[in-house]
Parts: C-alpha cells; sequence; structure tokens
C-alpha cells in the first residue's frame, strides 16, 4: 500500500499582506503581477485555484514599484528600473539611478547625475522591507495569542 505524502504549503507572502505592508490596493498588486510588471515567483496564479504567493524578492520588487508610483513614475520608466535590477541582480550598497535618459544601478550618487530624476536606495529599500515584514509577522503573533486566550477562555 502507498503512502500518501502531505504536500507542505509553500511559504510566501499573499497579495493581502502587501497591502497591509505597503498601503498598496489588492486590485493594483494583481494589475502589476497580470502586467508582468513584478512577480511572484512562490507561486502565480497561472494555475488555477492556486492562490498567488510572493518572495522576499519579489516583496522589493513591490515595495520599489509601489515607490516610483507614489512619486507619478510611469509604468514604462518603471518596468525598465526592474529590468536593469534584474540584469545586473545588484541590491546590497547600490542606488538605482533613473533619469529621463536613461536608467542605471550605481554604488553612489554623484554631481554628474545631472538630469536624476530619482535616485533609489536599494539598502534603504531592503532595510524597510525588513521592517515592514516585523510589524506583520508581531501583528500575526498577536493575532495568534488573542486566539489562543480566546479559546482557554471559552473553554472554562
Amino acid at each position: 500500500m502507498r503512502k500518501l505524502r502531505r504536500r507542505r504549503k509553500p511559504q510566501g507572502y499573499s497579495p493581502e499582506q502587501i497591502v497591509k505592508m505597503f498601503g498598496v490596493g489588492y486590485d493594483k498588486v494583481l494589475t502589476w503581477l497580470r502586467t508582468k510588471v513584478v512577480r511572484a515567483s512562490v507561486r502565480n496564479e497561472h494555475r488555477q485555484w492556486a492562490p498567488v504567493l510572493f518572495s522576499r524578492e519579489d516583496l522589493l520588487e513591490v515595495l520599489l514599484v509601489a515607490k516610483l508610483r507614489k512619486v507619478h513614475l510611469g509604468m514604462t520608466t518603471i518596468k525598465a528600473a526592474l529590468r536593469t535590477l534584474r540584469r545586473v541582480r545588484v541590491w546590497d550598497g547600490h542606488y538605482i539611478l533613473i533619469s529621463a535618459e536613461r536608467v542605471q544601478v550605481a554604488r553612489s550618487v554623484s554631481a554628474e547625475n545631472q538630469t536624476l530624476t530619482i535616485a533609489v536606495s536599494l539598502d534603504k529599500l531592503r532595510e524597510e522591507l525588513g521592517e515592514k515584514l516585523a510589524e506583520l509577522e508581531t501583528a500575526k503573533e498577536a493575532a495568534v495569542r488573542a486566539e489562543h486566550r480566546h479559546e482557554h477562555s471559552s473553554v472554562a
């Protein structure tokens, strides 16, 4: 007789969690996913009835998109910024520099970048994501403790 193996639940972050962390609309997150602005590399919605799950790296990209949209950058520019980051695969100690002419990743922001539209510190972005994830974990733990207290109080 064959043993049935229990499938391990994939670890990732849902669109609902992204909404709580970044204050971005649920529909907006799914639109960015469907239009391939961001990726959900843990699980994508191409599989019917499977919820979307984002990895930590995906969250960095979603946070970057959210920040760039807040300063009214167009989606074409944002997509170029993400393509550049994915191509160079460098986050630590770098900035993404966005100007009207080009998008580049650099170690520093210098006076040479006079046509600079925006510079985003990727370290600061990663740091902000860490803080948001810690807040999410704290909220989850508080909810579990409250539920646990409720269960024990209703049993007594």
